[in-house]
């Protein structure tokens, strides 16, 4: 199911009967099983197409089943190993996930900000988001395991500071080959991913654009992406939405070389005799004149007795 939240689009399950909260005696809500989630990302580093969260959440009393179903780090294993064990995750009743996937057009509108958000901002917003949709599912998430982006302790700090201690977090390096639940987020993501751009639809039009495989593993690194890069520039609109302006190396070369380069003329001021809007705006410095009753007196403001 997809959900425009806020406006982002996260795709999620149906809540799991194991994970659900139940109603205590009375009528009031009381809190259901103790669940963990995981969570890892997809595509951080391409010039192309989005920046994709999974996160993978069960309950505890389903961890060593639901851990021996042969999740991990989705990149040791093949497309086929990952599209089939994503396609278990979904038929597994006592799995859920969330998935948030963070556009190029959305993480270029951030990074080139009048006050840039970096990259390590936009990830823990988007593991936050998915944290707290499922505490809004009525999960009862106490353990969250997350790969790390940038420092760990910083980075577990933020987290727990977020969520007012109300959940344990474990930022670690690599924790998508060491906690099955990572593994299968790592799954989650890096599936979405791919089948986002292989059915990726260009809003620009569909002339000229050649999507799926010609654009290559979207890298800067890529000879194959770099030349998709290349013949998919526009000398006035730069490239497609699918490209993430904000990147520096090969894209940015390109632009230079194969754009316009545009100049803007400095601003002259108002015409004369005419007060900028900008003057309107600032305080005078100006003393301003006082009333000749005042001055005939020899009357003054005083601060201090």
């Amino acid at each position: 199911m997809a959900h425009l939240q806020k406006n982002y689009i996260l795709f999620k399950s149906p809540v799991p009967e194991s994970c659900r909260t139940v109603l205590a005696s009375g009528g009031f809500a009381d809190k259901g099983p103790e669940c963990i989630l995981g969570i890892d990302e997809a595509g951080r580093g391409p010039v192309m197409g989005p920046m994709v969260y999974g996160a993978a959440y069960w309950s505890k009393a389903d961890d060593e089943e639901i851990s021996a179903m042969g999740f991990d780090d989705s990149k040791a294993l093949t497309a086929d190993q990952r599209a089939s064990l994503f396609d278990k995750i979904k038929e597994t009743p006592s799995v859920g996930w969330v998935i948030r996937s963070i556009s190029a057009e959305e993480i270029s509108n951030q990074m080139l900000r009048k006050v840039p958000v970096s990259l390590n901002i936009i990830s823990y917003a988007a593991a936050m988001q998915m944290i707290q949709t499922a505490l809004d599912d009525g999960v009862n998430i106490t353990k969250v395991y997350v790969d790390t982006v940038g420092d760990p302790a910083a980075y577990q700090e933020r987290l727990t500071r977020h969520f007012k201690g109300a959940i344990d977090f474990t930022v670690a390096k690599k924790a998508d080959s060491l906690y099955k639940t990572v593994s299968a987020a790592s799954i989650c993501a890096k599936v979405t991913r791919d089948r986002l751009l292989e059915g990726w639809v260009f809003p620009e039009g569909p002339a000229g654009f050649a999507g799926g495989a010609a654009m290559g593993s979207g890298y800067p690194s890529d000879e194959k992406c770099v030349a998709w890069l290349r013949a998919h520039v526009d000398p006035v609109f730069g490239f497609p939405n699918i490209v993430r302006f904000s990147w520096g190396g090969a894209g940015r070369e390109i632009l230079e070389e194969k754009a316009a380069r545009v100049e803007w003329d400095e601003d002259e001021g108002p015409p004369p005799g005419m007060q900028s809007i900008a003057g309107f705006l600032q305080p005078a410095n100006k003393k301003r004149r006082r009333a000749k009753y005042f001055h005939q007196r020899g009357l003054e403001v005083v601060h201090d007795f």
